[in-house]
């Protein structure tokens, strides 16, 4: 059955790269249907741009502008919801999508009815599109990329949890667009956070196929750059500043809550996988275990070897190296009434007004 696509492109002060990104979008194998631009209020010559592409593009473009800053999340899913076809790919401002990333992911999608999200990998490139090696982001290189004559692999969606992976970058995700309604329906605050939020309910809703060659080129610059920088190359910056990281009290609270919030927005869906939802309910204790851990000291060698031998580290992205910084975390007390933050709630409860 021949399927119809969306790009859903989402743009603020994105000038410098902008262009080339709608260029490479253009260059595909196969044409989307319609490019869906959602501008932020930008400050800069974006929406120009975009409307100079739009009277030559050789599919339909509209561009939206925000009457008031949406941010990041909410911006997605506007122009989710104002696509018209039947699948949605999603689009950053700044990257590089290579020729084959629709046709690829649209063959799936018609050759697997019962596949709702079809995700994609990428390979890191610098602000001129040189490729970076990132360490601690490698497992994004798969190794198989490029190397297999099999074009996708259909995946069952407990195994990419297995391996750590809690969350997918949404230039990498293509959806059934009809989903949205069951994603967003009555959805918590965490939904703000698009890109986990769509990635974990998808793989309970649906069933999920992963393609194996890379077809995008993410783009780090400027303030994308984060400690795992290439710009950074002593071991022991690299070392404390994933240990700062990991001993963020307010960090592992919004994972906590975050995954009691998914697990029972899913419990009142109808799944096709409801062993996700369980396997959230797991990070959901887990988290709450090492928070309750770090903040008592004195019982938490007990309590680490407790869920370490009932196995529910699993539940954690980083599994057994969690168990270690736990131990010699300082003890910090956790502030459940923080999060969501002040400034989350008021997009979210505005975001019905504002994106009008």
């Amino acid at each position: 059955m021949k399927l119809t696509s969306s790009i859903a492109l989402i743009t603020y002060n994105g000038e410098k790269y902008l262009q080339r990104q709608l260029e490479t979008l253009a260059q595909q194998t196969r044409l989307p249907d319609e490019l869906v631009i959602c501008d932020d209020r930008s400050s800069d010559r974006t929406v120009e741009i975009a409307k100079d592409f739009a009277s030559t593009a050789p599919f339909k473009v509209r561009i939206y502008q925000n009457n008031h800053n949406l941010s990041f999340g909410l911006n997605f899913r506007k122009a989710f919801f104002l696509a018209e076809n039947d699948i949605t790919f999603f689009c950053d401002q700044d990257d590089i999508w290579l020729p084959e990333k629709i046709e690829k992911a649209m063959d799936c999608f018609e050759k697997n009815e019962t596949v709702g999200m079809v995700l994609s990998r990428d390979i890191f490139v610098d602000a001129d599109e040189k490729p970076i090696k990132l360490r601690n982001l490698a497992k994004n290189d798969d190794p198989d990329n490029g190397n297999s004559e099999k074009q996708f692999l259909e995946t069952d969606f407990p195994k990419l949890l297995s391996k750590g992976y809690f969350q997918w970058a949404a230039h990498n995700m293509a959806c059934r667009t009809h989903f949205r309604d069951a994603l967003f329906s009555n959805a918590p605050p965490t939904s703000v956070i698009f890109d986990p939020w769509v990635f974990r309910c998808m793989g309970a809703l649906t069933d999920v196929c992963v393609l194996k060659k890379p077809y995008v080129l993410w783009r780090k610059h400027g303030d994308s750059f984060t400690s795992h920088s290439k710009h950074i190359r002593n071991p022991f910056k690299l070392m404390y500043n994933s240990i700062k990281r990991h001993y963020r009290m307010d960090r592992l609270v919004e994972q906590a809550l975050a995954f009691q919030q998914t697990s029972e927005f899913l419990s009142k869906q109808q799944l096709l996988h409801p062993q996700i939802a369980d396997f959230y309910k797991g990070c959901e204790h887990i988290y709450k275990q090492r928070i309750y851990a770090i903040e008592h000291p004195l019982v938490r060698p007990w309590i680490i070897v407790k869920e370490l031998l009932s196995g529910n580290f699993k539940y954690s992205p980083k599994g057994f190296t969690e168990v270690f910084m736990d131990l010699f975390a300082i003890p910090q007390t956790p502030d459940w009434d923080n999060y969501p933050s002040e400034e989350l709630m008021t997009k979210f409860n505005a975001y019905d007004q504002i994106s009008q």
